[in-house]
C-alpha cells in the first residue's frame, strides 16, 4: 500500500496494477497482479491522488514513501474515519 504509485491506478479500467513492494522494483513474488477497484471506493482513491504530493497514493506529508514499520492499520482507520466510513474502533 505504501509503495503504490498514482501510475500503478487505472480508474479507466477500474484496476490497480501491483508492480512492486515496499523499497522493492518487484513485488515478493517477482510477478504482477491486477486488482479490481471496488465502486464505493472509487471516490476516495480519486481525492487521495489528487490531494497526495509527489507520485505516490499514500506518502507521508512531505510526498516520500512511509516507513515499513509504519503500522498501515493505523493509516487505515485514519483514512475510513476521515471517509465518514466510520464512526469509531473498538480496540477489544
Amino acid at each position: 500500500m505504501y509503495g503504490l504509485r498514482k501510475a500503478d491506478v487505472d480508474m479507466d479500467a477500474g484496476s490497480i496494477l501491483v508492480t512492486r513492494s515496499h523499497g522493492r522494483d518487484a513485488t515478493k513474488g517477482g510477478h504482477t497482479d491486477v486488482i479490481p477497484i471496488a465502486n464505493p471506493l472509487v471516490p476516495y482513491l480519486k481525492a487521495a491522488i489528487e490531494n497526495a504530493p509527489g507520485d505516490l497514493v499514500f506518502p507521508r506529508g512531505d510526498g516520500t514513501i512511509r516507513p515499513v514499520r509504519s503500522a498501515p492499520e493505523k493509516v487505515l482507520r485514519a483514512a475510513l474515519k476521515r471517509a465518514g466510513l466510520i464512526d469509531a474502533y473498538d480496540h477489544t
